[in-house]
């Protein structure tokens, strides 16, 4: 197995220090984009663009920042309310609060959690939550595992509900493109 190169921690931290009380979310994503250049320099994707994505129920945009085969960055959100389930998955996944609050519950949890800005909500191999994102709420979710196992989750619903070919080709360039990125990067041995 590849290890890891990102840390939740040092996630966490970069998180919490682009959050500031009235900053609007483009300029804490802007910020947070700089930073993740700065410590990944090459590895965050040099044209991250919003998309729609539809997945567990949840209708929302998301920008794909980093991806290899083995872990993930993305930016996920609504300026609408919106809420599904996760899905059961082979990675661990951490969502990060950026703007907005996220509620999180487990089948066998009748109190939700609330996970504000700064805060994370986590999600272990195997495990599933019911999720809402209040209106205006935004994440930079970070995955670890087996990538390409939650494929089928991120992109039936637009295969076959929505039949949204454009957001199906742009999820599979995105992932595509960063993906090529990361695996050229290791083939080099190259820290960039």
């Amino acid at each position: 197995m590849l290890t890891p190169r990102l840390d939740p921690d040092e996630l966490a931290a970069l998180v919490r220090a682009v959050i500031e009380p009235a900053r609007p979310v483009e300029a804490i994503v802007s910020a947070l984009l700089r930073e993740l250049e700065a410590r990944c320099p090459g590895r965050v994707n040099p044209r991250p663009t919003w998309f729609f994505s539809k997945a567990g129920g949840m209708l929302g945009t998301m920008m794909v920042v980093y991806a290899s085969l083995h872990e993930y960055i993305m930016l996920y959100g609504c300026p609408i309310e919106t809420e599904g389930f996760s899905g059961r998955h082979r990675p661990q996944l951490w969502d990060f609060v950026l703007a907005g609050e996220v509620w999180t519950h487990a089948a066998d949890e009748l109190t939700a959690r609330r996970h504000g800005p700064g805060e994370c909500s986590y999600l272990a191999p195997g495990q599933a939550t019911h999720s809402r994102l209040a209106q205006g709420t935004f994440i930079l979710e970070y995955a670890r595992g087996p990538i390409p196992a939650m494929l089928p989750f991120g992109l039936l619903e637009v295969a076959t509900s929505t039949l949204d070919l454009r957001t199906l080709t742009q999820t599979l360039r995105e992932y595509t493109r960063c993906v090529t990125r990361s695996l050229w990067h290791e083939l080099r041995g190259s820290p960039r």
